[in-house]
């Protein structure tokens, strides 16, 4: 059986999916547990005291949701004290961002995929050199 060609479709290219391609691509749960995993390095405690967490606690740790420090009596999330906290990008659009900028995109092509303002670029940038610094020194 021979397939008749339809010139109704539209032409689709490996160019289309990447000008297509956004942070709606990626699952923002696997997105957040990824930068907590890059984060904590398998360390999973209390940002105040240093408190380790519980196996029953590490759903909660990878929502990001409040877990109760028995150590301190204190709330904190996963996020508490890293580079997530407050921000308002998602998960997905920091890795997104972190691509983008490791493959040399303009800061203009970025803020228009993500959606952001142009100025939080460079902010960012600077944050993500930083702990790229810190990691380096510390391995």
């Amino acid at each position: 059986m021979k397939i008749k060609p339809n010139s109704k479709r539209g032409l689709f290219n490996s160019r289309s999916v990447v000008e297509g391609f956004g942070p709606r691509f990626l699952d923002e749960d696997f997105c957040r547990g990824f930068l907590l995993d890059l984060i904590h390095t398998g360390n999973f405690s209390c940002s105040f005291c240093g408190h380790g967490i519980s196996n029953k606690y590490l759903n909660d740790f990878y929502k990001n949701n409040p877990i109760y420090c028995p150590g301190c009596r204190k709330d904190f999330r996963a996020s508490s004290g890293t580079i997530l906290n407050y921000s308002k990008l998602s998960c997905s659009q920091i890795i997104l961002l972190s691509l983008m900028l490791e493959l040399g995109c303009s800061v203009e092509s970025i803020a228009e995929r993500l959606g952001i303002a142009r100025q939080s670029i460079p902010r960012w940038k600077r944050k993500l050199d930083f702990r790229k610094r810190i990691k380096s020194h510390s391995g």
